[in-house]
């Protein structure tokens, strides 16, 4: 249901021109349609289709929302012609080569049968049945309830495949009822279709076929939620991150900088900074064992304790005040140094409830736990693990107990290392040593040393984009589930 729910704000948002960037170097819709106008009338001179009556403009109360200026509504017969199947006999014609297709193999199409890839790629219409859009990439003989589909070549056809195959519940259920029900053919010629421009087609469709997988690899998850439908939208969060902490949710290139180059500027500059006296020889990691990494990642990428990710500052790991350091005694009602607690830390966001402020002159005893904005901060319990990003805001900020200060290293994409951290990936390990306690906590020592798979930077760049376009969706899902 909620996976249903998605696809459809998904499919709603590349019909309505919010799912990939418009570009101004497009040729705009309305000269593709004096394309598509002159390849009807060329047909019509050759006999291959028959003139017909023209359409109605398109009214104001038809235009169910605003399309880009780069866009025009017109009507699908404005777009694609029919060609009609046949009835024949076997006993007639025994002696058939092709296949002979009939209104009831039509659900087969999917399930059972394999097609071979052919030039003539044609889209059937089954006029008489439930009304299904197939792909038919092999020589049939059709029967006569059958349409076959075809769009003018200056048109993409997988556009407006998916864009009927959206709306296809509209045409099941306002159907002509004879004797026996057939699809309202004034109904589907007469649709209204917002139409791009033939580029921003082809970048829907291959945006579309980047995201439907994606939905369909976190079906499991749907069929496992009962009465926990609210926690769908997170599990779905989890998913997409675990898909993408595993490298599967972004194409590898062979040009992009190796995560290993990547982990040698990281050392060779910290050592730089020791030697010079800047920063502090922390007391080093053990290497990562094979046994310690949770799976395969591609050669290009690398794993790495948390620790060897860290920025080159005197504190890139803190965790204190400790209770003893901040008392009830040191707090102000004056708004001065707020206190990052646990409460403020949750999955994905800041919360901020439970404001509560130090003074400048208490900072000075606790420097050390300090935090800037783009700093990380990691629970350490309630649940552990959990991190956010400080963002930018007019007052210091100070750490409170059971939290941890991480300051990530500059080399590194941020946001990744945030998405990273909140994955499953990293939640296993710190739930991996605390099994049968009720009270999860973990420590900075036991932070430092989580392991994270890193990509090449640019790699990371791309993960990002892509997981911050996913999390909006499930954003807008949570939104809808209420």
């Amino acid at each position: 249901m909620f996976i249903d729910d998605l696809r459809k704000s998904i499919l709603q948002k590349a019909i309505q021109g919010k799912l990939v960037e418009q570009n101004p170097n497009d040729e705009p819709a309305s000269e593709l349609l004096m394309r598509i106008w002159e390849e009807k009338e060329k047909l019509i001179k050759d006999g291959k289709i028959k003139k017909e009556k023209g359409l109605s403009p398109i009214t104001a109360e038809e235009k169910l929302f605003d399309i880009p200026t780069s866009w025009e509504w017109i009507r699908v017969k404005d777009v694609c012609y029919f060609w009609n199947g046949e009835k024949m006999s076997w006993k007639k014609y025994p002696y058939l080569e092709a296949r002979y297709l009939r209104g009831k193999d039509a659900g087969k199409i999917y399930s059972e049968w394999n097609f071979v890839e052919k030039w003539n790629r044609l889209i059937l219409v089954d006029w008489e049945n439930s009304w299904e859009l197939f792909d038919l990439n092999e020589d049939w003989y059709l029967w006569s309830t059958f349409k076959i589909f075809n769009t003018y070549k200056s048109i993409n056809a997988d556009y407006l495949q998916k864009f009927l195959t959206f709306r296809k519940d509209e045409f099941r259920n306002n159907k002509t009822w004879a004797a026996i029900p057939h699809l309202n053919k004034d109904l589907f010629f007469n649709y209204p279709l917002p139409l791009p421009p033939l580029e921003e087609q082809k970048r829907i469709v291959a945006k579309l076929d980047e995201l439907m997988p994606l939905l369909d690899e976190a079906r499991p998850l749907e069929e496992e939620i009962t009465k926990l439908e609210k926690d769908f939208p997170s599990r779905l969060r989890q998913s997409i991150l675990q898909y993408a902490i595993q490298w599967k949710l972004v194409e590898q290139n062979s040009e992009d900088e190796p995560a290993s180059e990547l982990l040698k500027k990281i050392k060779e500059e910290k050592e730089k900074l020791i030697k010079e006296w800047k920063i502090k020889k922390e007391k080093p990691l053990e290497p990562i064992t094979d046994e310690e990494k949770p799976f395969d990642i591609p050669s290009s990428w690398g794993w790495a304790r948390l620790e060897w990710l860290a920025g080159n500052v005197i504190y890139p790991f803190a965790d204190w005040p400790f209770g003893s350091n901040l008392k009830s005694e040191h707090y102000t009602d004056k708004p001065e140094v707020r206190i990052v607690q646990l409460s403020n830390i949750w999955e994905r966001w800041r919360k901020d409830k439970n404001v509560k402020y130090t003074t400048f002159e208490h900072l000075k005893t606790i420097a050390r736990s300090e935090v800037q904005p783009w700093d990380f901060v990691i629970a350490k319990m309630m649940p552990a693990g959990r991190a956010i990003i400080i963002p930018e805001v007019w007052t210091k900020l100070v750490l409170s107990s059971d939290a941890v200060k991480f300051v990530p290293n500059k080399l590194l994409n941020n946001n990744y290392l945030y998405y990273a951290i909140n994955s499953s990936v990293f939640k296993e390990q710190v739930y991996s040593e605390v099994q049968w306690i009720t009270r999860v906590r973990t420590s900075l020592w036991k932070l430092k040393n989580y392991l994270i798979p890193l990509p090449p930077l640019e790699e990371q760049k791309r993960i990002v984009a892509k997981l911050d376009e996913l999390m909006k969706l499930c954003d807008e899902l949570e939104e809808q589930i209420g």
